[in-house]
């Protein structure tokens, strides 16, 4: 049985079980695929490390393969998810993404609450109330259904009557929300260019205090800049140094990867610490360490009475993406609709259309990319190979003692 991104858990070959069967006390699965394919292959381990920080927002050790080779399928492959042209990085928002919430607020025309938490939720078979502080007062809200979206690990914050079910109360305090610490710095001019780099670094061992780096250079804009990320525990890091003495590191650091003197000036420095977040928790999404997805991912889009489960980390097409987000939302209104006898069941999932102004294009792959070698048949062709040499090895020591007997 194939991994499914509707439900992944029901793998036939579950990663997780065959971890446990390893017996992987305090390690992951992920991390052993790290130790066996790392034999064959120099720096594959620093490559998993590198995927897991700045795809998954987390170290290696904090994720399950499940999850993991989940989250790559869903969204299309991990050559399109770390591709900046034809890939999850092309695009970007003109006046940045907070445009898409501004044009939603305008569409709602003022229905939507500002500073207010939503902090009690109460259900039976007539409605949901559901009590929502402002830091000064209690409002109390009613309505037929409810629609959450926030992060598992914030749903905890909410108190429920009657309560969550079991499985769901332990799903959401086992998915901790990723550690990302998110940086731009500023020249007058891109050095990096000017030094033939296109402005991407990447670190996945301790030797820089950042993960990655890409240029953030934008038309019109007489800057030039760096998007900088430090993830998993380089964010951890990074947030204990003093806010002042940031930059200094971020800019040194710069100057070793791109081997010039120019990263030591730059005009201006922004940060965002997603760590110190108390509605996200973190970024860039919430992540799934080794068992939760095959013991309590069932709950993960389970409705819970009236209330329906959305979010980025519940969708089944770019989960962690604002895609996914729209995906989930789409698919959790429409649960709601066949709830109220509008929609069939048959019409709750609905594959999202694509933009016709940026589609996927097909990756070209080599030969060795559509089949790859398998583990056991390359050690097969080592033991093969070296029982070639040993023969030949013999064959001629054999013919070297038999001339000098003959001699």
């Amino acid at each position: 049985m194939s991994l499914t991104p509707a439900d992944p858990a029901a793998a036939n070959h579950c990663c997780e079980r065959r971890g446990r069967q390893h017996g992987l006390e305090g390690a992951t699965a992920f991390n052993s695929a790290g130790k066996v394919a790392s034999r064959l292959v120099a720096g594959c381990r620093d490559y998993l490390s590198a995927l897991a920080q700045v795809n998954l927002s987390n170290e290696p050790s904090q994720v399950s393969l499940l999850w993991a080779l989940w989250y790559i399928k869903c969204c299309g492959g991990n050559r399109r998810m770390c591709s900046t042209f034809n890939g999850a990085q092309e695009r970007k928002f003109e006046n940045g993404a907070m445009t898409v919430c501004e044009r939603l607020l305008q569409l709602l025309e003022g229905r939507v609450e500002f500073n207010a938490q939503a902090c009690a939720l109460q259900q039976d078979e007539n409605g949901v109330v559901v009590g929502v502080f402002d830091g000064r007062d209690l409002t109390i809200l009613q309505a037929d259904y409810v629609i959450m979206t926030i992060p598992p690990p914030l749903q905890l914050k909410i108190h429920y009557e009657p309560p969550l079910s079991p499985l769901r109360n332990q799903l959401i305090q086992r998915t901790p929300v990723g550690s990302a610490f998110k940086m731009n710095i500023y020249y007058p001019k891109p050095f990096w260019r000017e030094a033939g780099y296109g402005g991407i670094a990447s670190c996945a061992d301790d030797s820089l205090a950042f993960n990655i780096t890409t240029d953030d250079c934008r038309p019109g804009f007489s800057l030039a800049a760096l998007t900088i990320f430090a993830i998993g525990d380089k964010a951890l890091r990074l947030q204990e140094l003093p806010k002042q003495v940031r930059p200094k590191v971020i800019a040194a650091d710069l100057a070793r990867a791109f081997e010039h003197e120019a990263a030591y000036n730059p005009v201006h420095f922004e940060e965002k610490n997603w760590l110190e977040e108390q509605y996200s928790g973190g970024c860039y999404v919430s992540t799934f360490p080794t068992g939760v997805m095959s013991k309590y991912g069932k709950t993960l889009r389970e409705p819970f009475g009236r209330v329906y489960f959305a979010g980025t980390e519940t969708a089944t097409a770019w989960p962690g993406y604002m895609n996914g987000a729209v995906q989930a939302g789409e698919r959790a209104a429409r649960e709601v609709l066949c709830a109220m006898k509008i929609l069939r069941k048959d019409e709750i999932w609905e594959e999202e259309p694509e933009f016709k102004g940026v589609k996927a294009r097909p990756f070209e792959m080599s030969f060795l990319e559509r089949h790859p070698p398998h583990v056991l048949l390359v050690g097969a062709t080592g033991a093969v190979a070296a029982s070639s040499v040993a023969c030949v090895v013999g064959y001629c020591v054999w013919k070297a003692v038999t001339a000098m007997r003959s001699s």
